[in-house]
């Protein structure tokens, strides 16, 4: 979803809100008894409005399927964003991983998990990829490579754990 549909929903109660402002601000000048018809609307944008921002909250996605494509030789693993629908991958330094690996998407900022034992799709994976970012996990010394594939690299990108030594701690950019 691009950010300017997710902001559609705002700006409506925005506007809703607005005109409820300019009849109340009416009805009081022309002492029309509306009292309790504009508080029940008024409630109503307010419910409305609680209902968005909780739906809002960021919530962990789950990038639980590993994407292959047969002509991919690299040791990267490479993920599909549930949100987001772009692609990007994972190069790590060590090969055995104790935990799951808690991140920013790296096409759209979406916090998620990849769990240790993701599930295998089969997908064309696009050949444009962007830069790669590195992280180094402080405990362990864990290096780990991410880089999008067919769209440009969220510029925040985070690492907010270690697989390697299950470290809740988020990794440096190095």
């Amino acid at each position: 979803m691009s950010p300017s549909k997710g902001k559609i929903p705002l700006i409506v109660l925005i506007i809703l809100w607005s005109i409820m402002q300019f009849i109340s601000l009416w009805a009081l000048i022309y002492g029309k008894q509306w009292f309790e018809r504009i508080l029940i609307l008024n409630i109503i944008l307010l419910l409305f409005l609680i209902v968005f921002v909780y739906s809002r909250i960021i919530k962990p996605s789950v990038y639980d399927n590993i994407v292959k494509e047969k002509k991919i030789k690299d040791d990267s693993l490479h993920f599909k964003c549930p949100k987001c629908k772009g692609f990007f991958a994972v190069k790590k330094s060590k090969s055995i991983y104790d935990g799951p690996l808690k991140l920013t998407c790296p096409a759209c900022g979406t916090i998620g998990t990849i769990p240790i034992s993701p599930k295998l799709i089969i997908a064309k994976i696009p050949d444009e990829k962007s830069i790669n970012t590195d992280f180094k996990c402080s405990n362990c010394g864990e290096q780990i490579s991410i880089f999008t594939e067919g769209t440009k690299l969220f510029n925040k990108v985070k690492l907010f754990s270690c697989p390697c030594c299950n470290t809740q701690q988020p990794l440096k950019k190095i």
